[in-house]
Formats: structure tokens, sequence, C-alpha cells
């Protein structure tokens, strides 16, 4: 596994409180702009967008659209 999935794997560990471990990763379709990949761990499944470290600010209107979204509690 190449460094850049050590750090998703590190990164998912301390968003969820629990240490993970990628067992495999399956590239999702859909979009045009980011890599989507659906990655299976010891202890469930998650859904990862990668892309140029140029586009972080993207990533971060896109994290607070979904909080946001999130809050309205309608989904």
């Amino acid at each position: 596994m190449d460094r850049s999935w050590n750090a998703i794997e590190q990164a998912i560990s301390a968003a969820s409180g629990q240490h993970q471990v990628i067992r495999a990763r399956q590239e999702a379709s859909g979009g045009c702009i980011n890599q989507a990949f659906v990655l299976s761990t010891d202890r469930g499944r998650w859904f990862v967008k990668r892309n140029d470290i140029s586009l972080l600010p993207m990533f971060e209107a896109e994290a607070d659209a979904l909080t946001e979204l999130d809050q309205t509690h309608s989904i």
C-alpha cells in the first residue's frame, strides 16, 4: 500500500476514534472531478474521494456543506 493510502488509513482512524486497517478498496464510478473509492476496513466501509492537494479548498467547502445539510436532519 503506498503512502497516500497509509495517510488515508490514519485519517479514517483519527476521524472514527478507532484504529482502522484497509482490507480492500474498490473504485467507485459516477464522478468526473475526483477519484472515488469504497474502502473496506476491519471495522466497516468508507467512501473516499481523492484529488490533487491544490483542490483542498473544494473539499473543505464540500465538508462544510455536508455538515450544514446534516444539521437539518432532513436526510
